[in-house]
């Protein structure tokens, strides 16, 4: 990695503008979604690259005409709260990237582009572009990020479906180009705080290929960074702007990578999730980093089994909040809940 006077990355979880942070607020509250970042801006800005998972879109336009078209989708306006907040880079490549149709995800990364901040994984045709080497430069540091999605939901791209042979060979590849290679990997279990033994595996082929920093999302919880050779892997990021009722995703962090010449610095604020809006609640500490081994003594044999437990838990946890915060919802929201449920048992 090429020597430099200092490069800060500011790594955050999912961001979720809309789904039920709107429901939430009963509506579309301009003040309320302004305040958001109000208590977590003043860190976010010390960043060189300010990274996020965009977990939605920003768009006016959706494919569903029932309660749906809420879900995960947010006014493209409010793009100008993520800039003010920081934000120059933003991963739109993830499994609910498809989930309002095309048009939804041009309108996203367009109003994102047009802005100022960096989309990755996407481009302004609507279509997924895992291959493509975005570039980003500071300090004469060359600069590349890649974007992988492997939990495919919606997705459906023609080149979406890459095998880890191929990423392998596209990391290899663009290392050649860069300084610094990072890998943002939209990937693992939701709800487990551990990776899965495959994907360590996974993580430390990407490292050995290439990649210099890998940021992991999609668990919606935090899971363990390791140190792998001369290189960082973050395994998931957790949540960041989202509100769910499940305890262990309300606790987050925003992550501190600090380059300096050829030395890197790892710090961790702590990060209490409150109906949707991040707080800082500890001090900058350095971040704990596991050795492979450390990482690998704490995966248990029954890791599939257990992220199923996980899983289950998290489901519970969203019926009895709902029951308990039943008088912040429209009576519209409960019966399309109903009607949602009704089908999948069909």
């Amino acid at each position: 990695m090429k020597e430099t006077k200092s490069f800060k990355i500011i790594a955050v979880g999912d961001i979720a503008l809309g789904n039920e942070i709107m429901m939430y607020w009963k509506k579309n509250n301009e003040t309320e979604i302004q305040s958001v970042f109000k208590y977590t801006q003043s860190i976010l800005k010390t960043g060189d690259f300010v990274f996020g998972n965009l977990e939605g879109v920003l768009s006016n336009n959706t494919i569903h005409s029932d309660l749906q078209k809420y879900a995960l989708r947010s006014n493209p306006k409010f793009v100008e709260y993520l800039k003010n907040a920081g934000f120059n880079v933003l991963n739109v490549l993830n499994n609910h990237s498809y989930d309002h149709g095309t048009q939804a995800l041009i309108d996203t990364v367009n109003a994102i582009m047009e802005i100022g901040i960096i989309p990755i994984g996407s481009n302004r045709e609507g279509m997924c572009n895992p291959s493509e080497l975005v570039p980003f430069e500071v300090n004469s540091l060359r600069i590349g990020i890649l974007s992988f999605c492997l939990n495919i939901g919606t997705l459906k791209c023609p080149n979406i479906k890459l095998s880890i042979n191929q990423i392998e060979n596209i990391i290899q590849k663009s290392r050649k180009s860069v300084d610094l290679l990072i890998v943002s990997l939209h990937w693992g279990y939701e709800y487990v705080s551990l990776p899965s033994a495959e994907q360590i595996d996974i993580a430390h082929r990407f490292v050995d290929a290439g990649a210099n920093i890998i940021l992991g999302h999609h668990p919606h919880v935090l899971q363990p960074i390791e140190k792998y050779k001369e290189g960082i892997v973050v395994y998931s990021l957790g949540n960041f702007v989202f509100n769910q009722r499940y305890q262990i995703t309300n606790y987050s962090t925003i992550l501190e990578i600090e380059i300096l010449g050829k030395k890197i610095e790892i710090h961790s604020y702590s990060v209490k999730i409150q109906n949707g809006v991040p707080k800082i609640i500890g001090k900058r500490i350095p971040s704990i980093i596991l050795s492979e081994k450390e990482l690998r003594d704490r995966i248990r044999e029954d890791y599939h089994i257990f992220a199923k437990k996980e899983n289950k838990k998290y489901k519970i946890s969203l019926y009895i909040g709902f029951i308990i915060d039943f008088w912040k919802y429209d009576i519209e929201w409960y019966r399309y809940m109903i009607q949602r449920k009704i089908k999948k048992r069909k």
